[in-house]
């Protein structure tokens, strides 16, 4: 189930006590999650959105600047209906 746990990516979990902290608070909360910090996860953020921009299908919904510039947010809806 995908609310049983919790992964902890980027640089702020790294601060000291954060993993343990957020497991008690979830658990004073009464949610049953295990909070998970994996090595290298002051990366993950970036390796993860590297995997993404290198797909075609991402690929495809970029914007150039002169586009967003004239139509502001209404050209980034019509790229992701």
């Amino acid at each position: 189930d995908l609310l049983k746990a919790c992964v902890l990516v980027g640089g702020s979990s790294l601060f000291r006590g954060f993993q343990e902290r957020l497991q008690e608070e979830l658990n004073r909360e009464m949610i049953e999650a295990e909070v998970v910090a994996l090595q290298g996860r002051h990366q993950a953020s970036w390796t993860g959105a590297s995997l993404i921009a290198s797909l075609a299908t991402f690929q495809s919904s970029w914007i150039c600047r002169h586009e967003y510039d004239v139509s502001q947010d209404r050209s980034l809806l019509c790229n992701f209906e």
